[in-house]
């Protein structure tokens, strides 16, 4: 699934339903997030990204970000949560 733009509040609040719609529609085991086109994120995108990681962890779907843009990767590594979501 690929994002696009910036991730904030407001995609925060349409990205998370998305990202549930598409797992349950598809029947998923494994959710790729490509954020090579996000501009910006902030800490509102990135704990949109964090809780679907949960909720869909519990579901038995692996979630992992592939290729973020620049500026992604360094607001994800401020905040920690690299590790967590980076493949």
């Amino acid at each position: 699934m690929s994002v696009a733009g910036d991730l904030d509040m407001a995609a925060a609040f349409k990205l998370e339903p998305e990202i549930e719609h598409v797992v349950q529609e598809h029947a998923v085991d494994e959710l790729v997030l490509d954020l090579s086109d996000v501009s910006f994120i902030d800490s509102a995108g990135v704990g949109s990204l964090l809780s679907s990681r949960e909720r869909l962890n519990v579901l038995g779907v692996r979630t992992t970000i592939t290729r973020p843009s620049q500026p992604v990767r360094r607001v994800l590594n401020a905040a920690g949560a690299d590790d967590l979501l980076l493949s």
